[in-house]
């Protein structure tokens, strides 16, 4: 299972500033004796952040307090029983934020007077975060993925069929007709069967438009459900329903090719599969494309993998895109009024990973930040970036 984490949390968490934050990471597991040990897991990385905050001075009584919605979560048989593959929680003394995601985090706790967001970056680019939305006029399932996930979410509040959505009137009688299905089925037609549409597959404008008051209530629920997301959607339907949707919808990243077909028969698996295809050439073209424009603007000057002008350039918005190597940390300090950038071997409570701090002052300035395999970093460096003047 899968928590919805936004752009808007995630400006928010970057936005924030509290003495002694605790950012805590650790991977999970859905089934197996691993999954056993992941509430013990998450009691020794507390108490390791317990340590931590009383070695920074913090009273007994407050860490206490600060913990204590973390704590419980230890005894929560229910939310070890639904996991996805990366924890992270984040306890400040005045709040408290927890996801479940598709991410394999290392384990990892730090106290600063921010939230360490870096090991989130790979949900924004890259093999981050897409949807599918299988469609019919029977059956509405929306997924959430990534290359190695795919999580159901729930339709509150949307309507999964025709016969939900809309009164029965002469159109949704004529729809359910020629479709194959009753009045109040609500789900999906006997054997999974397409629309027929008096055996056109362009349909009546009746049918036409019984569709569409279906589809701008799903919509509705869906642009809801989805915020500021700016993850790609891949339409999974018959060709027909799919341009319908996509006459009405108002989500503004719908992919340009769809899973063709009907998809009500289809499992989660096999949407995963057939929207992957569509999805990873788009993800590795965008990062291909910023990864060529670094090369081209290097010698031109306005890129460079120097951290001491990286980091100048993020505290004053100049960075257009920003290279971080992933699990990479480099602790160090940044003076904002000198632009002097120490380097330091271990992590202390005087230093932050400088990599972080240029990932969160690059996203505060509306730039974009990839996290990469070490490998893949240009110029075989920790950080690189992209300059827009």
């Amino acid at each position: 299972m899968n928590d919805q984490l936004t752009h808007t949390m995630l400006n928010d968490l970057i936005q924030a500033n509290e003495p002694n934050s605790l950012s805590l990471y650790m991977p999970t597991h859905r089934i197996g004796t691993e999954a056993e040990q992941d509430p013990i897991r998450l009691r020794n990385l507390l108490d390791e952040a317990e340590k931590k905050l009383h070695a920074a001075g913090v009273d007994r009584l407050t860490i206490q307090a600060q913990l204590a919605p973390a704590r419980r979560l230890q005894d929560d048989h229910a939310f070890w029983q639904h996991q996805s593959d990366g924890l992270v929680i984040f306890a400040a003394p005045d709040a408290y934020h927890q996801w479940r995601l598709p991410l394999d985090f290392a384990p990892l706790t730090r106290i600063a007077d921010h939230f360490y967001v870096k090991p989130l970056l790979p949900l924004l680019t890259d093999d981050g975060r897409f949807y599918i939305l299988a469609l019919s006029q029977n059956d509405v399932r929306l997924y959430q993925a990534t290359r190695y996930t795919i999580d159901e979410l729930a339709l509150e509040g949307i309507p999964t069929s025709v016969a939900e959505a809309l009164p029965f009137d002469d159109a949704e009688r004529q729809l359910q007709y020629h479709t194959g299905t009753g009045a109040g089925t609500g789900r999906r037609s006997n054997g999974g069967r397409a629309a027929i549409f008096h055996g056109h597959a362009t349909g009546t404008d009746d049918e036409k438009e019984t569709l569409r008051r279906f589809f701008r209530q799903v919509d509705d629920g869906l642009m809801e459900l989805l915020e500021d997301a700016h993850a790609p959607l891949v339409i999974a339907a018959v060709e027909y329903v799919a341009t319908l949707y996509k006459e009405v919808s108002r989500y503004p990243h719908h992919l340009d090719q769809g899973v063709h077909g009907n998809p009500e028969p289809w499992s989660a698996d096999e949407l995963h599969r057939r929207a992957w295809e569509l999805v990873e050439p788009v993800f590795r073209s965008a990062r291909e494309e910023a990864l060529a424009t670094y090369q081209a603007l290097s010698a031109q000057g306005q890129a460079t993998p120097e951290l001491s002008t990286v980091m100048q350039a993020a505290h004053t918005g100049r960075i257009d895109t920003a290279f971080v190597a992933q699990e990479h940390q480099v602790w160090g300090t940044f003076d904002p009024q000198t632009y002097a950038v120490t380097v330091d071997d271990e992590p202390s409570p005087a230093n932050r990973d400088l990599l972080d701090l240029i990932a969160r002052q690059t996203l505060r300035h509306d730039g974009v930040v990839y996290a990469l395999e070490p490998e893949a970093m240009p110029d075989a460096a920790d950080v690189a970036a992209t300059f827009r003047w």
